[in-house]
């Protein structure tokens, strides 16, 4: 053996054990199969618009893509930077490199790769791994998007966690010239100073969530997908922003003969015509029933997320992180108007991680018939805490209009009671 091989190897092994190479993974596949659910462990041998096929130990799984719900979980990761795309989309590299014009991508997963800066909306160098953390920063990028203010919706976050908001022009000498408004002079700041960037960005289209197919990859890249296909060896991801992405070919080259390039993927969520978030329906009520009096008097107000948990946050449940969902408090009621056709709600409950293993609650899933009659009680959980696996709601909405989704307190009072209901949704 040459001292070359030997040096390849070491490095491998080096790349390796410090978990930088992802290597094939065998997800779990939550499969819908006749209006079941089940498990499959197994690895994923191809996607496509009609298809998946799973490998599960030595037989091949073959299903439907119209019978599969999710497959696998998104490995969401915070030990490299991230590059947040206009719809959304995470694309996790190794090294960033920002221009006036681009961001260039360097990855040990995705062939290197130049996006125009109008397809960015921020840059995180540095993603926090302290969730509350992480998910304030995430706020402040969709704020900064959603408001699109001119000339006042660009920022940076400085490393001791300070926002800077204002005009943001990119130097060529690696960087940051900051336009406040009320300061006479730009605030120039260098690139390596910095821990995120983000634009103020005005994002096209707003589809439903769940007419965009969802894939995730081992090294924590995620979002909505034109289409992800396999050419060879490698898998090319066109994302809904625009931007085209191709993985790497394995490290050693004797490993292309039976390289699967579909172990890249750790998540699939195919396009679902037969449900409907309820993320995306308008609720027609919410109460919050506050069980301490304020000290003034102002009457206390906690709110919902639809697509985020309660506090605004991104959906996670003993830390795996959810793209669909709603989250609420107790004591309190939300309530959706059920569309034509759709025959079952279902939905999996569990408490956020940001509450880690406080929170204690009880859910209950209400019926209405014709407007004005009593309500039905169609599904009613025992105590849900904090660290708990998820629950799973499958009930059929029968002659039913009006659906309500209600969380109360256990007993730990409302301290931390982050409910979560994951993919809650109604199904034809």
């Amino acid at each position: 053996m040459t001292i070359r091989h030997i040096l390849v190897l070491e490095l491998f092994a080096l790349l390796l054990s410090a978990g930088t190479i992802c290597t094939a993974q065998s997800p779990i596949a939550k499969v819908n199969v006749r209006s079941q659910q089940r498990d499959v462990v197994g690895e994923v041998l191809s996607i496509d618009t009609t298809k998946v096929k799973i490998q599960v130990g030595d037989k091949r799984l073959e299903l439907l893509a119209s019978e599969v719900f999710e497959l696998g979980a998104i490995q969401e990761r915070a030990d490299h930077p991230w590059i947040v795309l206009t719809h959304g989309e995470v694309i996790v590299v190794n090294k960033v490199t920002l221009g006036t014009e681009d961001v260039i991508g360097d990855s040990l997963t995705w062939k290197k790769f130049r996006c125009p800066l109008e397809m960015v909306q921020a840059v995180l160098y540095h993603p926090p791994h302290d969730l509350q953390a992480r998910d304030e920063l995430l706020q402040t990028v969709r704020s900064a998007s959603a408001n699109n203010i001119q000339g006042g919706g660009d920022g940076i976050v400085l490393h001791d966690g300070t926002k800077l908001m204002g005009k943001l022009t990119l130097l060529g000498d690696r960087r940051l010239e900051l336009t406040v408004t009320g300061l006479k002079t730009p605030v120039t700041v260098a690139v390596s100073a910095v821990s995120a960037v983000f634009f103020a960005r005005k994002v096209a289209g707003s589809e439903p969530r769940n007419e965009v197919q969802q894939f995730g990859f081992n090294n924590g890249s995620y979002g909505g997908a034109k289409s992800v296909i396999s050419d060879g060896e490698k898998l090319v991801w066109q994302t809904v922003s625009g931007l085209t992405l191709e993985t790497l070919p394995p490290f050693l080259s004797s490993e292309i003969a039976s390289f699967n390039p579909w172990s890249a993927v750790s998540y699939y969520r195919p396009v679902g015509k037969r449900f409907l978030f309820l993320h995306d329906v308008k609720p027609t009520q919410y109460r919050y029933l506050p069980i301490f009096k304020s000290v003034s008097d102002k009457q206390i107000t906690r709110g919902y997320g639809l697509g985020q948990n309660a506090v605004g946050g991104a959906l996670r449940v003993e830390g795996k992180l959810y793209l669909a969902g709603i989250g609420m408090v107790s004591v309190s009621r939300l309530t959706f108007d059920i569309p034509a056709g759709y025959t079952r709600f279902r939905s999996d409950v569990g408490i956020d991680s940001r509450a880690a293993e406080q929170g204690s609650v009880s859910v209950h899933v209400l019926l209405q018939g014709q407007q004005g009659s009593e309500w039905q009680s169609a599904f009613d959980s025992p105590v849900v805490r904090g660290g708990d696996d998820l629950r799973s709601i499958d009930i059929p909405l029968g002659d039913a209009r009006r659906l309500s989704l209600v969380v109360d307190m256990a007993d730990r009072a409302d301290i931390l009671d982050y409910a979560n209901w994951v993919n809650a949704r109604f199904v034809k």
